[in-house]
């Protein structure tokens, strides 16, 4: 099964079962693998830390087989190696993992889950999953959708982002950059989402989507020939941007 296969099917769960025979009340993780897919589950996590590379394996291949069965997907916690050998559907990876980057150049097929510990590295890692991607181009002019987001933890300062902006995001993106918020946000998350757009060359910020579309098409994809030249300058000034 492909990539885009998967993320159909990941689409549509609705609850996340992960296992661990240390909280299941002594049922065995093929006793709770048979609970979930009688309670209508679509997905479960192996997760076991503490078990030998080779029981994992085993356990895992076990699982695999009755996930197939049951048209469920499988994901395993941390070991990539043993996701690949039982074709597996996904790997989440903890934050001392192998780091998502190179784990999507071994498997382009399969779903990448990363443990976050705070809002600063839930903001990172999904940055880093769309650069990562491979349909991304980052040459093409980019939309950083920011409508809806909700405070997770404490507020995250700018030092906390700034990993990723300087290393990762300001790097690899080549195109212009319209970046979306709303008025539901947090006012703490605005200032950083505000202070990440200043970081980033050629990125606007805007408070409405359609305005922040509009900026997008009209300095990228509207030809710029002499007849439009003069059009596009009363229009491409610093007052495109929010007031």
């Amino acid at each position: 099964m492909d990539r885009r296969k998967r993320l159909q099917l990941f689409d549509k769960v609705d609850l996340y079962p992960v296992t661990s025979e240390a909280l299941s009340q002594g049922r065995s993780n093929l006793d709770f693998l048979e609970a979930i897919i009688a309670g209508g589950a679509k997905i479960v996590q192996l997760r076991e830390k503490s078990l030998p590379k080779a029981a994992l394996f085993a356990m895992a291949d076990a699982f695999r087989k009755r996930c197939t069965e049951a048209g469920i997907l499988l994901i395993i916690n941390d070991h990539l190696d043993v996701a690949l050998a039982v074709n597996a559907d996904g790997v989440h990876l903890g934050q001392d993992d192998l780091p998502l980057r190179a784990a999507r150049r071994i498997a382009p097929d399969l779903i990448l889950g990363a443990s976050t510990h705070n809002r600063a590295e839930a903001l990172q890692a999904v940055g880093r999953a769309m650069l990562e991607d491979a349909c991304f181009d980052p040459d093409l002019p980019q939309l950083l959708d920011f409508r809806g987001l909700r405070v997770m933890a404490k507020p995250t300062t700018l030092a906390e982002l700034k990993p990723f902006i300087e290393d990762d995001f300001r790097e690899q993106v080549n195109g212009i950059i319209a970046v979306v918020i709303d008025d539901d946000l947090d006012a703490s998350l605005c200032a950083d989402i505000y202070h990440l757009t200043c970081a980033i060359p050629k990125a606007e910020l805007f408070e409405n989507y359609d305005q922040a579309l509009k900026w997008l098409m009209r300095r990228e994809f509207v030809p710029r020939g002499p007849l439009l030249q003069k059009h596009h300058a009363a229009h491409d000034r610093r007052d495109d941007a929010p007031k």
